[in-house]
């Protein structure tokens, strides 16, 4: 469960997201591409809760982390 209510900004959503699942920034690489990257594969449950407070940035991230995973679903 990721809550974005405490999220500074638009550029704190791939942070906080990393956050709860673990995540260190690797190289060069954006964190949301590390995040992608790393979940991959995986089946997971990954709830964000407080999108509207960071629309554009959280819309951003989910599908860059939805493009990554085969088999996804989004609810949004």
């Amino acid at each position: 469960m990721v809550e974005l209510a405490a999220v500074g900004g638009q550029t704190s959503v791939p942070t906080a997201v990393a956050t709860v699942l673990g995540i260190t920034p690797q190289g060069e690489a954006a964190l949301v591409d590390t995040v992608a990257d790393t979940l991959g594969g995986r089946r997971l449950l990954l709830v964000v809760d407080n999108c509207e407070l960071v629309l554009a940035a959280a819309g951003s991230a989910i599908e860059t982390i939805e493009q990554s995973c085969g088999g996804h679903r989004s609810d949004r």
